[in-house]
């Protein structure tokens, strides 16, 4: 039984520190520039989040997409200064 309640903890911390990441890129992006792609790539981010937190993807993966996104909005935000 305590082990069910470590998970249970566990998995409710992992949805807290989604919940920031997606607050953070949320407030980064809507101050930077009001750009349809970067809402979408925010709003794909919150969808894969969903998914992970439901289990319905697995962490690699999610942490493969987030590193396409990330990597994605920096190239925006690169040519968006230039």
């Amino acid at each position: 039984m305590p082990r069910l309640k470590e998970r249970k903890k566990e998995k409710c911390l992992i949805y807290l520190y989604y919940q920031q990441i997606y607050q953070y890129l949320q407030l980064f992006i809507y101050s930077i520039v009001d750009n349809y792609e970067l809402h979408m790539l925010l709003m794909i981010y919150k969808d894969l989040a969903n998914r992970s937190q439901n289990h319905q993807i697995c962490r690699e993966s999610f942490n493969t997409y987030f590193k396409i996104i990330v990597c994605r909005i920096v190239m925006i935000n690169l040519g968006n200064m230039g």
